[in-house]
C-alpha cells in the first residue's frame, strides 16, 4: 500500500459537561438536551431574549388515568405540552415550569386544545395589544389540536408573557386562524419582515407551505403558497423555518432566504428527514433559486427532524443557530427509556455559501458548545501511519478524522461504540465519493431494523476528506468537511466501549 503524503489526523476531546443530578443519570446524554422526565420532540419557539436562549418543546409527562382505568403511559407521545427551559451557552440547560397544556382533557383520546409546534417572537413594539410600551409582550403562535368536538381540526392561537417567559396567558379570542380543512395545517414560524409587511407567518399546509401577513399578530391575512411545484420527494410538509442569511457571491454580498421543511417520506435514511431550499422571499412570495429537482437535504442521517433555528436577539443575518430533534417516527416510541424519552441534536452554527454547484448551507456545532470542551482536548497527529489504532473512549468526546479522498489511498474505517468485535463502521468510498454509515453490527439496544447502511454524498476539499465526530452516550452526529454535509443517529450501547481507526485493509 502507498500513503507516503498521507496525512492522517485524529483529534480527541473528552467532555465533562454537566455535573450533580444530571450526570448521576448514567443513561442520559451529556451535552445534548433532554427532559429530566417524560416524552420530548421537536423543539418549539426557539428565541434568544435578555441574554438566555429559550427551547420549548413538544412535552408530555402522562399524569392521569384513563376512562377505561389504565395509567397513561408518560414515556410515549401523547397530548401535547410546551416544556421550556433555557440556557447561556447551549450547553447547561435550566427546566423551567410547562409553559402551555392543553385546553380541556377527558383522557388520552379526548382532547381539545393540544399544544402543537410553534414560535415565539418578541413584539417590540407592542402591536398585538397584549402587553404596555414599558412592559411589551413575548408571544407564542401555536397550533391548536383537537380529538373532538365542533370544528376538530388544527386552528392557530396565541398566548404571550409578560415576565420574559416564565408564564403565560392564552389569548381570549382565540383561535387567530381558524381551521382551514386541511389535514395538516400547523407548525407556525412567524417573524417582524418591516413596517410595509408587518409579522408574517410561515405554516405547512399539507404538500406546501402558506404565507400570512398580520399587522399585530391577531389578525391574519393569506398573501401566498410555496412548494406544490417543488414536492418531488417527501409529503406532507411540517415544521417550517424561513430566515435570512447573507452570502459572498463573486465577491460580493448579499442577502437570500432559507426555508426549511422537514418531510415524512423521501429522505436519504429512507423516511423522515428534513430539506431546504434557497430563494428570495419579499414578505408574500418565495421564489426558490434551484430547479424543482434539486434537493437539498439538510442532514442524512436517520435521527434528525423537525429543525428549527432560533430568532436572535439582535437582526444578525450572518448566521443562525439550528436544533433538531434527534429521533424518528419510525421507532420514536420504542427507544429504550427509563426516566425520559427524546432529545435534540447539538446546537449548529448555520452559515450560507455559493461555489460553482450554486447556494448550500454548512452546520458546524455551535462555538459556545465547542468552547465549553476546548480544555479537554486531546491531540494525536501522525502521517503515513497504517494499521489499526485504538483510542479509549469516554461517555461523550469528539473525534477529528482527516484523510486523501484518492482510489489509491489506503482505505479509512472508523469503529465506533466499539466492543472489540461489534461496533457502528464509518468508511469511505472513492469510487462514488460516499462515506458509508452502518449501525448494523453494534452490540446494544436494538430498537429499529433499520440501521444502514447510509450513504453521504461527499466532495473533497483539495483532495481531502474530513470528519468532525461527536459522540454522546446514545449518539453521534457527523460533520463532514466544514459541515457541508450531517449525519445525525441515534445508538443505545449496552457496555463500555471504544473507538478505533483503521487505516489499510480492516
Amino acid at each position: 500500500m502507498t500513503s507516503a503524503r498521507q496525512i492522517f489526523r485524529i483529534v480527541v476531546v473528552a467532555i465533562w459537561l454537566l455535573s450533580g443530578h444530571v450526570q448521576a443519570q448514567t443513561e442520559r446524554p451529556i451535552y445534548h438536551f433532554a427532559p429530566i422526565h417524560g416524552w420530548a420532540n421537536d423543539p418549539n419557539g426557539l428565541i434568544q431574549y435578555n441574554g438566555q436562549y429559550h427551547l420549548f418543546y413538544q412535552f408530555y409527562d402522562g399524569g392521569w388515568t384513563l376512562k377505561d382505568g389504565r395509567f397513561k403511559d408518560p414515556l410515549v407521545w401523547g397530548p401535547m405540552h410546551w416544556g421550556h427551559a433555557v440556557s447561556k451557552d447551549l450547553v447547561h440547560w435550566h427546566g423551567l415550569p410547562v409553559a402551555l397544556s392543553p385546553d380541556k382533557m377527558i383522557d388520552h383520546s379526548e382532547v381539545q386544545g393540544m399544544i402543537f409546534s410553534g414560535s415565539v417572537v418578541f413584539d417590540r413594539n407592542n402591536s398585538s395589544g397584549l402587553g404596555t410600551k414599558e412592559n411589551p409582550p413575548l408571544v407564542a403562535i401555536y397550533t391548536l389540536a383537537d380529538t373532538f368536538g365542533p370544528g376538530s381540526g388544527q386552528r392557530q392561537a396565541i398566548a404571550y408573557s409578560l415576565d420574559g417567559g416564565t408564564t403565560w396567558t392564552k389569548y381570549a379570542k382565540n383561535p387567530v386562524l381558524p381551521y382551514n380543512n386541511t389535514e395538516t395545517f400547523r407548525d407556525p414560524q412567524v417573524f417582524w419582515f418591516g413596517r410595509n409587511i408587518g409579522w408574517v407567518m410561515t405554516i405547512a399546509c399539507g404538500d406546501h407551505v402558506c404565507f400570512y401577513n398580520s399587522p399585530n399578530l391577531r389578525h391574519w391575512t393569506h398573501v401566498g403558497d410555496f412548494g406544490q411545484a417543488e414536492v418531488g420527494i417527501g409529503t406532507p410538509w411540517e415544521c417550517p423555518d424561513l430566515f435570512p442569511l447573507k452570502v459572498v457571491r463573486n465577491g460580493k454580498t448579499e442577502t437570500k432566504w432559507i426555508l426549511i421543511v422537514s418531510v415524512r417520506h423521501g429522505a436519504p435514511s429512507g423516511s423522515f428527514g428534513t430539506r431546504y431550499f434557497v430563494g428570495d422571499f419579499d414578505g408574500k412570495t418565495f421564489t426558490n433559486l434551484a430547479r424543482p429537482t434539486d434537493v437539498k437535504w439538510l442532514d442524512y442521517g436517520s435521527d434528525f427532524y423537525a429543525a428549527k433555528t432560533w430568532t436572535p436577539q439582535g437582526r444578525s443575518v450572518q448566521h443562525r443557530l439550528l436544533l433538531g430533534w434527534m429521533a424518528n417516527w419510525e421507532y420514536a416510541k420504542t427507544m429504550p427509556a427509563s426516566a425520559y424519552r427524546g432529545e435534540m441534536t447539538v446546537p449548529r452554527e448555520l452559515t450560507l455559501q455559493f461555489d460553482q454547484t450554486g447556494y448550500y448551507l454548512e452546520q458546524r456545532p455551535a462555538r459556545s458548545v465547542l468552547a465549553a470542551i476546548e480544555h479537554h482536548r486531546i491531540t494525536v497527529k501522525s502521517a503515513g501511519i497504517t494499521g489499526t489504532h485504538i483510542f479509549k473512549t469516554s461517555t461523550a468526546q469528539e473525534i477529528d478524522v482527516g484523510f486523501l479522498a484518492k482510489q489509491t489511498a489506503p482505505a479509512v474505517t472508523v469503529n465506533l461504540f466499539d466492543t472489540g468485535s461489534k461496533h457502528v463502521t464509518l468508511k469511505f468510498d472513492a469510487s462514488t465519493s460516499e462515506i458509508l454509515v452502518d449501525r448494523r453490527g453494534y452490540d446494544g439496544y436494538q430498537f429499529s431494523t433499520d440501521k444502514g447502511p447510509y450513504r453521504i454524498p461527499v466532495t473533497p476539499v483539495r483532495g481531502h476528506i474530513r470528519l468532525q465526530i461527536l459522540l454522546d452516550r446514545d449518539s453521534f452526529e457527523i460533520f463532514v468537511n466544514g459541515g457541508r454535509q450531517t449525519f445525525s443517529a441515534l445508538v443505545f450501547p449496552a457496555k463500555p466501549t471504544f473507538a478505533s481507526v483503521t487505516v489499510g485493509p480492516s
